[in-house]
């Protein structure tokens, strides 16, 4: 069988100096699976808000789940929101093949709807009123909220911490707010 050579490779100025850096990246690793001081920023403190929104510990989060921009190559426009129930994902849907991605919870009723829901109304701190239903079925829980509750940390609805155009407030007291319905 006869030997083939394989062709050489020139390497040029210009071919150094754009191949360097990620040959150098794919030396330097971390495998602390700590998140980058980038993440950490966007979870601390929220100033100016009506409620104290204080910083979350990231270090009780899987680094997977915290709030960053992915290639999402989909059908969808710009601004829609796309939930991975499987995967505990949800995409805010970017310009250019990305979106944000956020780690997010999903409760037992999650899994069972599949299909398309429209946003028609978003407010930063909501108001939460438990529906007669929910009153009819555990008066003892909702019926002391029938009138609703203002907007805030012990609102159901949470702090804005759902919201893809807002910081993220404390996980811990968004999970306690959606366990106090």
């Amino acid at each position: 069988m006869p030997s083939e050579s394989l062709p050489t490779a020139v390497l040029s100025r210009r071919l150094f100096v754009l191949g360097t850096p990620l040959f150098l990246a794919a030396c330097v690793t971390d495998n602390s699976g700590a998140p980058s001081t980038a993440a950490l920023s966007m979870y601390g403190p929220v100033p100016g808000e009506p409620f104290e929104v204080d910083a979350v510990d990231v270090s009780e989060i899987d680094p997977i789940y915290l709030r960053q921009v992915v290639d999402y190559p989909t059908k969808y426009p710009p601004g829609t929101i796309v939930v991975d129930i499987e995967n505990k994902f949800l995409y805010f849907v970017e310009k250019g093949g990305k979106a944000i991605r956020y780690g997010v919870g999903v409760g037992k009723q999650g899994y069972s709807y599949s299909g398309w829901a429209t946003i028609k109304r978003k407010e930063k701190w909501p108001h939460w009123t438990p529906t007669a239903n929910m009153i009819a079925r555990q008066p003892e829980r909702y019926g002391p909220y029938a009138a609703g509750l203002p907007g805030g940390e012990t609102n159901p609805l949470g702090p804005p911490c759902t919201a893809p155009s807002s910081r993220t407030a404390s996980a811990s007291r968004c999970r306690a707010a959606a366990s106090a319905c």
